[in-house]
C-alpha cells in the first residue's frame, strides 16, 4: 500500500475528528441517561441517540435488519462473508486500514457480528471522535460493491475457515449440539441452518452474490445507527446526516416470514464424542423473541435452573445427585425459539433416569406452577441482571436498536423489566404446559476417548410422544 493513499486515508479520518470536536461542546460530565432521542433521514436510516455524561465516551452501532437467515439457499455464510469483506476495505478505506483507524482514534470493544437475525458493527470511542465510524459505516454502505474483488472474498473465506476450526473443530461434541439445535426446524426453515457456516457451502459464494445480498439488504431503510454517551442528539443526527445521508434509498423488503417450528413427534439423536461425562440435552419448540409466551420461558428458565429458585438444580443435582451440572435457557430468536436444558451426568448414573428427573420436574411445572414467591424470585433476578447491564450506555445504545428493530420504536427498553414484574404465575404454567404438548428434540451423548473431536452421530430416531 503506498504512502500516498494512506496518508490520505488518515487525513479524512482527521477530519471527521475536527468536525466532531466543533460539534460536540455542550454535554456535561453529570449527565445521567435521557430520553432517547430519534430522526429518521430521507432515506429511510433511523438514528437514535441517548445521552449520558457520565463518562467521556460514546457507543455508536450500526444494526441491519439481516442475517444468516437472509443468506441464499445452498450459499450459507454470504452475509457473514459480506460483513468481512466491507471491514476489509471499501471505495475510500484501503485494505486493513478499517481496524487502524478506529484504534488510533481510541476506539475500543470494536466489533462486527452477523447473527441469525441481526448485523451489527459496534465501538466505543472518545466523544469528540463519533464522527469517525460514521464515517467508515458511511463507506461501508455507500462505497463497498466496487471494491468487492475476488481478492477480499478469498481473505473473507480463509477467516472464516478459521472460524470453523475453531468453533466447530475444535470444540467437542459441536456437531451433534449443531445437529440437535437446527432438529427443533423443519429442512425448509432459515434456522436449520447452523449457526457457523460450513466451507463447503460458502466456498460456493461468488463476488457477485455478495454484492447482490450487500445492495439488498444493506442499505439505509434496512437500518438503525444506535449512539449513547456523551453526546448531543443535534450534533449527532447532523453527523449522520452529513455521512449517511447522501446514501440512496435502497428497497429491501419484507422477508417471506417462514411457520413457527413445530413438531409433532419426538426426535432422538444419540451420539459419541470424547466428553468428560456422559451428557443429555433436550430442546423444545417455543413461541418467538417478544412474543406472546417468550418472556414466560425466560421465567421458567429462571425457576428451573441458574436463578435463585433452582427446580432441576435442587432435585437432580443436590437431592438425588443424577447430575453434576443442570442449565436451562429459552434462545429467543425472531422466526421461532428453542428452549434448552442441559444435563451433565453424574458417575453411575443414565440418560434414561436423567431424562425422567427432568420430564417430571417440567411436568410439575406445568401443572403445579411456581408460587407467587417462587415467581418473583426468579423473575427480579432476571431483572435485576438487565438492569445492571443496561447501566452501560452500550448496552442500552444496542438495547435501543433492537427495540426500533423490533417495535419500530426506540423507547421499550423497560418492556421486559415490567412484563417480569407483572407476570403471574399461572401464566408461566400455562405455557410451559403448552410446550410440554408439543415434540422435542432428545439428544444423548456418550464418552468416547477415540471418536473424533466434534462428535459422531450414532442414530437419529422418530419417536411417538409418550
Amino acid at each position: 500500500m503506498c504512502v500516498r493513499v494512506v496518508g490520505a486515508v488518515l487525513l479524512a479520518a482527521a477530519s471527521c475528528l475536527a468536525v466532531t470536536v466543533q460539534a460536540h461542546d455542550k454535554p456535561k460530565n453529570d449527565r445521567g441517561p435521557n430520553t432517547v432521542h430519534s430522526h429518521k433521514l430521507a432515506n429511510g436510516l433511523v438514528v437514535l441517540v441517548e445521552e449520558d455524561g457520565r463518562a467521556p465516551t460514546a457507543s455508536v452501532n450500526l444494526y441491519y435488519r439481516v442475517g444468516s437467515r437472509n443468506d441464499p439457499p445452498g450459499k450459507m455464510g454470504t452475509t457473514a462473508l459480506a460483513m468481512r469483506m466491507m471491514t476489509h476495505s471499501t471505495q475510500h478505506v484501503p485494505a486493513g486500514m478499517y481496524a487502524k483507524i478506529l484504534l488510533r482514534a481510541g476506539a475500543d470493544n470494536t466489533s462486527d457480528t452477523v447473527a441469525s437475525d441481526r448485523s451489527m458493527l459496534g465501538t466505543i470511542v472518545p466523544a469528540d471522535r463519533i464522527a469517525l465510524p460514521m464515517w467508515l459505516w458511511s463507506d461501508q454502505m455507500g462505497f463497498f460493491v466496487p471494491q468487492a474483488t475476488s481478492d477480499s472474498l478469498s481473505l473473507a473465506k480463509e477467516s472464516m475457515r478459521s472460524e470453523w476450526g475453531h468453533k466447530v473443530q475444535g470444540s467437542p461434541a459441536a456437531t451433534l449440539y449443531s445437529l440437535a439445535e437446527t432438529s427443533v426446524f423443519d429442512a425448509l426453515h432459515p434456522y436449520h441452518r447452523p449457526s457457523t457456516a460450513d466451507p463447503k457451502e460458502f466456498d460456493t459464494v461468488q463476488v457477485r452474490d455478495v454484492q447482490e445480498l450487500h445492495q439488498k439488504w444493506f442499505v439505509p431503510d434496512n437500518a438503525v445507527l444506535s449512539v449513547a454517551g456523551l453526546v448531543e442528539p443535534k450534533a449527532v443526527i447532523e453527523l449522520a446526516e452529513k455521512y449517511f445521508g447522501p446514501i440512496p434509498k435502497g428497497n429491501p423488503g419484507q422477508p417471506q416470514v417462514p411457520a413457527p417450528p413445530k413438531l409433532v413427534e419426538d426426535t432422538w439423536i444419540e451420539g459419541v464424542a470424547p466428553v468428560n461425562r456422559p451428557e443429555l440435552r433436550i430442546y423444545w419448540p417455543t413461541p418467538a423473541y417478544e412474543t406472546p409466551g417468550d418472556y414466560e420461558m425466560d421465567s421458567a428458565a429462571s425457576v428451573l435452573a441458574g436463578g435463585p429458585v433452582r427446580w432441576m438444580d435442587w432435585d437432580l443435582v443436590d437431592k438425588r445427585a443424577i447430575a453434576e451440572d443442570v442449565w436451562a435457557h429459552q434462545y429467543s430468536r425472531e422466526w421461532g425459539s428453542a428452549f434448552t436444558v442441559s444435563v451433565t451426568l453424574a458417575n453411575g448414573h443414565t440418560h434414561e433416569e436423567a431424562l425422567q428427573a427432568v420430564d417430571a420436574v417440567i411436568a410439575r411445572l406445568a401443572t403445579e406452577g411456581a408460587s407467587d414467591v417462587e415467581l418473583m424470585r426468579a423473575n427480579r433476578f432476571l431483572a435485576i441482571s438487565d438492569m445492571f447491564a443496561f447501566e452501560r450506555p452500550r448496552n442500552r445504545a444496542q438495547r435501543n436498536a433492537h427495540c426500533q428493530l423490533r417495535y419500530g420504536e426506540a423507547s421499550c427498553l423497560l418492556r421486559r423489566i415490567h412484563r417480569l414484574e407483572e407476570m403471574k404465575s399461572a401464566e408461566m404454567r400455562s405455557v410451559v404446559a403448552q410446550m410440554q404438548k408439543s415434540g422435542r428434540v432428545v439428544l444423548i451423548v456418550r464418552p468416547s476417548a477415540g471418536a473424533p473431536v466434534t462428535g459422531v452421530v450414532t442414530s437419529k430416531t422418530q419417536r411417538s410422544k409418550p
